[in-house]
């Protein structure tokens, strides 16, 4: 009788969390399988825009689906922090949007910096012919194998692992709204900071490879989250570092 009533007590938790996180995850990952195979999918892939294919305010919706699908689901443990903190509040649902929002605003302007970036430097550079160095794949798995040892990525990792401590930091209740979107800014700059690094090599992969971002994604997730998983980063960063030697040698 009391685990019945603890399950039925337990169920509206884990509707918001339903309602936040896994639906528009679920969603964003069938989003990215249909531009992933489908011909209208193409406006939406960055690796396209090199064609003239792509629409550059729709790769940017196409940024917004990937870090929907990749993103969110690692912002969870902080999400069930900060729920459990506002919990008392009638408006906690939307202090929990608020959150969400002040996030995606952040990756949003990563995205929409990357992207720029990207479609101009490939105006400048000529593409690699058939056996050619990609020297810009090169440069960016460099980048983000280095990264991987460096101590910004470790304080980052260690912010995005504390979420209690993160909220606390943060979350003081005064203007609720504001504190709210707020936390969420601080939350998506700093875990840019674990994973901006693989976001750009995923970049440089192409938006359409779905293998590649479930890949990517459970390995953020896991890095990101998982304090026992401190391993990962450098075998990370030897992986990424030996794929830059290999494209150069092979």
């Amino acid at each position: 009788m009391s685990s019945a009533f603890q399950s039925q007590q337990g169920a509206p938790k884990r509707r918001w969390l339903v309602a936040f996180v896994v639906l528009p995850a679920v969603v964003a990952w069938l989003l990215l399988w249909w531009m992933g195979t489908s011909p209208s999918g193409r406006y939406f892939r960055h690796d396209d825009l090199v064609d003239g294919q792509a629409v550059l305010p729709l790769v940017l919706v196409g940024w917004v689906v990937m870090i929907a699908a990749m993103m969110l689901p690692t912002t969870a443990p902080l999400l069930a922090v900060f729920r459990k903190v506002v919990s008392a509040r009638p408006e906690r649902n939307r202090l929990v949007a608020l959150v969400i929002a002040g996030y995606a605003a952040v990756w949003t302007l990563v995205g929409a910096v990357a992207i720029v970036a990207d479609d101009l430097l490939h105006r400048v550079l000529p593409e690699p012919d058939d056996g050619e160095v990609s020297w810009v794949m090169v440069t960016v798995l460099t980048v983000a194998g280095v990264y991987q040892f460096t101590p910004l990525k470790k304080r980052c990792l260690t912010s995005c692992r504390s979420p209690f401590v993160f909220v606390s930091q943060h979350w003081h209740g005064g203007n609720a709204n504001w504190e709210a979107f707020r936390l969420g800014v601080a939350h998506g700059w700093f875990c840019v900071g674990c994973c901006w690094t693989l976001m750009m090599v995923m970049f440089a992969l192409g938006m359409g490879s779905f293998g590649w971002m479930l890949a990517l994604a459970a390995v953020m997730a896991v890095e990101k989250n998982v304090a026992r998983a401190a391993w990962l980063g450098p075998v990370i960063g030897v992986v990424l570092l030996g794929s830059a030697v290999w494209l150069v040698v092979r």
